[in-house]
């Protein structure tokens, strides 16, 4: 039996290491984008999107709500976040 490396998961980790930070203005801009053009979205979809922890996306969810940008939906794992219209 013989054994190969997968290279494109080397290749992918390269990207993303070479990838420049994204600004959290960006992040803003990003999320309201997807909300929008999808109407709704849960935090491990925005986490995924973002490539972010789900804690960190749950700070930046915070806060686009405090500022009003967005509003948050029904309790515990049946939450989900729409642009504010």
């Amino acid at each position: 039996m013989t054994f190969t490396r997968n290279n494109s998961i080397a290749d992918v980790s390269t990207l993303i290491s070479d990838r420049p930070a994204i600004e959290n203005s960006d992040r803003v801009s990003i999320v309201l984008h997807y909300l929008e053009r999808n109407g709704s979205g849960k935090n491990a979809d925005l986490a995924k999107l973002l490539g972010l922890s789900p804690q960190r996306v749950r700070e930046i969810i915070q806060s686009m709500i405090k500022n009003g940008l967005i509003e948050k939906h029904g309790e515990k794992r049946y939450t989900y976040y729409t642009a504010k219209k």
